[in-house]
């Protein structure tokens, strides 16, 4: 047999198994993924989740990131959605992947000063108005 032997799998309930599959779910990762982080057959995943309402990500473990859109941006975006028939979340999609396929140096050149963090805002040292009004 030239086969690796596989590691045994240590007996774990299903009670056991679900919140380490809720957390890893949320983390994105998808039914292989999660067996091969806690040593469990991948289509078990899939039942515990199934059973329990938790959804697992598609294969290759998307990650979801919500965040707001400019009006410009979102006017462009669904533009270039009607033209090629895709949903705007497909095209936002294809366009981060095109943008994190290069360096993150270019990346940050090209976001310039949009990536630096910003400064906190710092009031001026002035007397409030109910002292300077005592004072007169």
């Amino acid at each position: 047999m030239d086969s690796q032997p596989t590691q045994p799998r240590p007996p774990m309930s299903w009670r056991q198994l679900l919140p380490k599959i809720t957390l890893l779910a949320r983390e994105g990762l998808s039914a292989a993924d999660i067996g091969l982080a806690l040593n469990q057959p991948p289509k078990r995943i899939e039942r515990i989740a199934r059973n329990a309402g938790v959804r697992l990500a598609g294969p290759g473990g998307y990650r979801k990131i919500h965040c707001g859109v400019r009006k410009r941006h979102h006017e462009k975006i669904a533009a270039v959605a009607a033209q090629t028939g895709q949903s705007p979340a497909r095209i936002t999609e294809l366009v981060v992947g095109v943008m994190m396929d290069k360096p993150v140096s270019v990346i940050l050149k090209e976001i310039g000063k949009e990536s630096r963090q910003k400064r906190r805002y710092t009031y001026r040292n002035r007397k409030p108005k109910i002292q300077a009004e005592a004072a007169e």
